[in-house]
């Protein structure tokens, strides 16, 4: 199996993907600068390739290192691209979807190891604040950028610790099978604040749908000061939103 669209360094995956039962080659289009192709057979494998190495090695490193269960697995790599599983399942649409998708991000988060960047989380996010509020500046309408500045608060972040992160947890890349939950696209995955993995399903609901309330109930409440953490990580990505998607967010 050969398709002149690859590009050639990729041909040993593609091999691989053959012997494993792989036929044909389809370039899916999604958001962001991954190329992403669809080796079809009675299982679809896929082929990712990076933008960056650094959206590689999160990806490789949350799939190989975290221990999660119906996550891609990683059947061979290249440069900056790997030949991944097929999680089944379609778009969660029930509230018990919604709840173990609760489940599935409260036991992730649960089995992280220590915070051991030297940096503290309050530090490191006012630094990417300021650096991504530079980088929007000029392309973001000036009242996103100074509603932004009026609620992002750093202090909010003091002493809190740093777990494993999806960092692009969102309906579109949930999985809801026979086979349960299911969490797709790593390339943004690192230990940051727990509640990193909320602020990209608020795009989607609000705090009164019941989709949100059944998700906490997997998940477990809201601490006291999450709300306030919670707007200020929203107003940080309102200004990552213009980024180039798929380099991590700084």
């Amino acid at each position: 199996m050969t398709s002149t669209e690859l590009p050639p360094e990729l041909q040993p995956l593609l091999d691989l993907a053959t012997t494993l039962g792989a036929v044909g080659v389809e370039p899916v289009a999604r958001p962001g600068p991954c190329r992403v192709w669809r080796l079809g057979g009675e299982s679809p494998l896929w082929l990712k390739r990076f933008a960056s190495t650094r959206s590689f090695a999160q990806e490789r490193g949350a799939l190989r290192d975290w221990g999660l269960e119906r996550v891609p697995r990683v059947l061979g790599e290249g440069p900056s691209a790997l030949l991944l599983s097929h999680v089944d399942g379609e778009a969660p649409l029930t509230l018990e979807a919604w709840r173990a998708a609760g489940r599935f991000l409260a036991a992730m988060q649960a089995g992280s190891g220590p915070d051991e960047d030297p940096l503290p989380l309050d530090e490191a996010l006012a630094r990417r604040f300021q650096a991504w509020r530079a980088r929007a500046e000029g392309r973001l309408e000036a009242e996103v950028l100074r509603s932004a500045e009026e609620v992002f608060d750093p202090s909010l972040f003091a002493g809190e610790r740093r777990v494993r992160c999806h960092r692009d947890f969102q309906p579109r890349n949930w999985r809801w099978g026979p086979g349960g939950f299911g969490l797709i696209d790593f390339e943004h995955a690192r230990y940051d604040h727990p509640l990193q993995d909320l602020v990209r399903v608020l795009d989607h609901v609000d705090v009164a749908d019941p989709r949100w309330e059944a998700l906490l109930e997997g998940r477990g409440p809201l601490a006291a000061g999450d709300r306030a953490r919670l707007r200020s990580l929203r107003a940080l990505d309102s200004l990552g939103a213009d980024k180039a998607p798929g380099d991590g967010g700084g």
